[in-house]
């Protein structure tokens, strides 16, 4: 299994969001997800869900999810994730920490 590693720092730059809400719906759920495809924070757990949450920045500001997952893509790629992992980044981001504000988006 490849080890990805997450930095908080970096993926503030990767998802173009403001700051995170601090909406922790599930992030034991979030973390399980993360290191099954092989996701690890930088220094710990907490940048992975800070990353997590700079989706959910994202979304709550109406930027689409399919905008998300090609930056996640583009930034990730030189690092060998398949883009297939770097969608599901942002899926079970949103899915775990922020489904709230995914249906908040459709409302808009």
């Amino acid at each position: 299994m490849t080890d990805i590693r997450v930095g908080a720092a970096a993926a503030a730059m990767l998802l173009l969001a403001p700051a995170a809400h601090a909406d922790t719906t599930n992030p034991a759920i979030f973390l399980r997800h993360m290191h099954a495809m092989g996701f690890k924070g930088t220094s710990s757990d907490d940048d992975l869900i800070a990353a997590g949450h700079q989706a959910c920045a994202g979304i709550r500001v109406g930027t689409p999810v399919a905008l998300l997952q090609q930056v996640a893509e583009a930034q990730l790629a030189p690092k060998g994730v398949p883009a297939a992992k770097a969608d599901l980044f942002i899926t079970y981001s949103i899915t775990d920490l922020c489904p709230d504000a995914l249906s908040a988006s459709y409302e808009k």
